[in-house]
């Protein structure tokens, strides 16, 4: 999935190049798990690393400057990682002349973390997002105007949101928003005695795809009854019957029995 700007004014999708992809990467990114970036071409690349390592991973937290306070503030999510390179040829739209250089091409399949050039490893965020709402989950803030994230640590509020009002009229600003990462306490919210916290279940689900989709479908089914009695609903779709094949950055899908 996706925001809609003209609706919410957020924008950007929750998993780059895979919003189209049912499966458990949401949580892997909120709770910042080693990966690679997803390029949106067909088939997609992943860009990692030196030496096609996983790469670390964290969130920003930047003011889209909407509304009167800055705000909304939308989380971008970051991998240190290696230009986007094919056949020793960069192709990456990111950072500056030099990152963009074959030369890093040559540094990422070569050298190692300690060894590779500085200006060749570098955080990067590209067009994957998520609120406060979806951070909420994993981490453990208030928050002020326009969304802004209160009680964490590395984070200068008051400066951030007079910068953020300076900015939108022109003005200097100090604060560089595009490397502003909140240092949060973990989330501990629970639903009792003897249940898991709630960074503790996007925890789980971001290691163990299978016990997410165990219980997610069920809590689709409950969503999808809510208003009817028990029983009234009858099951009369198989996927058992379906095939779909990957068409470009989509599946198509038929059904392949009758009398299914």
């Amino acid at each position: 999935g996706g925001f809609h700007g003209s609706a919410s004014l957020f924008k950007y999708d929750w998993t780059r190049g895979q919003a189209h992809i049912l499966n458990n990467q949401y949580y892997r990114a909120l709770i910042k798990s080693p990966s690679k970036m997803s390029s949106c071409d067909e088939p997609p690349r992943y860009i990692g690393g030196p030496q096609d390592a996983a790469a670390p991973t964290g969130w920003y937290v930047r003011p889209t400057r909407k509304s009167k306070s800055g705000g909304p503030y939308l989380w971008f999510h970051y991998y240190k990682r290696c230009p986007e390179c094919v056949n020793g040829t960069n192709i990456e739209t990111e950072g500056d002349g030099f990152f963009r250089s074959d030369f890093c091409c040559q540094e990422c399949a070569t050298k190692t973390v300690k060894t590779i050039h500085k200006g060749c490893y570098m955080e990067v965020t590209k067009d994957e997002t998520a609120t406060s709402a979806d951070l909420g989950l994993h981490i453990d803030f208030d928050t002020g105007p326009g969304g802004i994230p209160l009680n964490c640590d590395n984070f200068a509020v008051g400066q951030y949101q007079w910068d953020t009002k300076a900015i939108m009229h022109g003005q200097e600003r100090f604060v560089d928003y595009y490397r502003t990462e909140p240092n949060c306490p973990l989330q501990t919210l629970d639903d009792g005695p003897g249940t898991l916290k709630m960074h503790q279940l996007v925890e789980l689900y971001a290691e163990n795809q299978q016990r997410w989709v165990d219980d997610f479908i069920p809590a689709l089914e409950r969503m999808l009854s809510n208003g009817y009695s028990e029983g009234e609903l009858k099951p009369t779709f198989n996927f058992d019957c379906v095939k779909c094949v990957r068409v470009r950055n989509g599946f198509s899908c038929w059904r392949v029995k009758k009398d299914c």
